[in-house]
């Protein structure tokens, strides 16, 4: 699941993830999806693994 996420992201485009976009997209995808995305992802570009961990950050405001 990780790589279909990690393959959205990319495809989507860095441009294109606004605050709405990442909201939605931190909603939808599981905790367990994003917190195995970030220990797999040591390989990918750099604004690829920061919206991850913003994604993550997003996801616990989201749950609080």
């Amino acid at each position: 699941m990780v790589q279909y996420l990690i393959q959205a992201i990319n495809y989507y485009g860095n441009e294109n993830f606004d605050d709405k976009a990442k909201k939605i997209l931190a909603s939808n995808v599981d905790d367990e999806i994003i917190n195995d995305a970030l220990t797999q992802v040591k390989s990918v570009d750099k604004w690829i693994y920061e919206l991850i961990k913003e994604l993550k950050e997003l996801k616990n405001t989201i749950l609080l």
